[in-house]
């Protein structure tokens, strides 16, 4: 499933970027600026957090063990950055991607990926929506992708001829005064298969909700519509870089 999880567009299916490293993150896929509390309830525990977008940019603050660990990411450097606020130090991890991509290059799925090549195909209509179909050879290797024509993110991902990925369009619902989308996935993880239900914002361009199959909840509250402080984004002066076992 590592492949899928290069796939940056699937910003909202079941690893989730909301409460995460969100190692696939990529501001520039946002529709708006925005910042939200994350709550994930999962195997009778609760997390908590806090998720901004802005600037071209990604920061996470999720509490854990009584400490707060931030993640940074700026895909226009190509980097990420994990905060440890108590510590005050930080590690700094290479994307697998860098750049704001034109508009041109959107529904793409090999836009950015350093060394990935891919084919468009032609249009189909997949799960009643229209999709492009991309043939595609990412990590080494190949597969096919039909990549929504409207939200520009895969309904279905084939790797070595066998599916990892499928996302079906329900309905639309509003939660939380928003507009929203209701959407069901099935993918292939290391774990084995795992279904979602996940309620997609066309404004922000990510989930603000996901039921997982295993039982787990994740979801933004508190949504405000504004761009966070610049500040938010930079790893401060004081902070020392450091590796795992120092």
């Amino acid at each position: 499933m590592e492949n899928v999880h290069l796939l940056k567009r699937v910003i909202f299916i079941s690893m989730s970027i909301l409460f995460t490293v969100p190692a696939t993150v990529t501001a520039n896929w946002f529709g708006s600026d925005f910042s939200a509390d994350i709550y994930q309830q999962f195997a009778q525990q609760q997390q908590l957090g806090r998720m901004y977008v802005g600037h071209g940019k990604v920061r996470i603050d999720i509490q854990h063990d009584q400490t707060t660990i931030v993640e940074l990411v700026d895909p226009e450097q190509g980097m990420s950055w994990t905060l440890d606020l108590q510590q005050r130090r930080y590690q700094q991890h290479p994307l697998p991607f860098q750049g704001r991509p034109d508009e041109h290059l959107r529904g793409n799925p090999c836009a950015m990926l350093h060394g990935a090549r891919c084919e468009l195909l032609g249009q189909e209509v997949l799960y009643g929506r229209n999709s492009n179909k991309w043939q595609t050879e990412i990590a080494g290797q190949t597969g096919m992708q039909w990549i929504d024509t409207i939200h520009h993110f895969p309904v279905r991902i084939e790797m070595a001829g066998e599916v990892q990925l499928e996302m079906k369009y329900e309905a639309q619902e509003m939660l939380q005064g928003r507009e929203v989308e209701r959407w069901r996935s099935r993918s292939q993880t290391p774990n084995g298969l795992m279904l979602a239900t996940q309620w997609y914002d066309p404004l922000l361009n990510i989930a603000i909700r996901q039921h997982m199959g295993d039982g787990s909840v994740r979801e933004l509250r508190n949504i405000r519509m504004e761009s966070p402080a610049p500040s938010l984004f930079v790893v401060p002066a004081d902070f020392r870089p450091f590796q795992v076992g120092d």
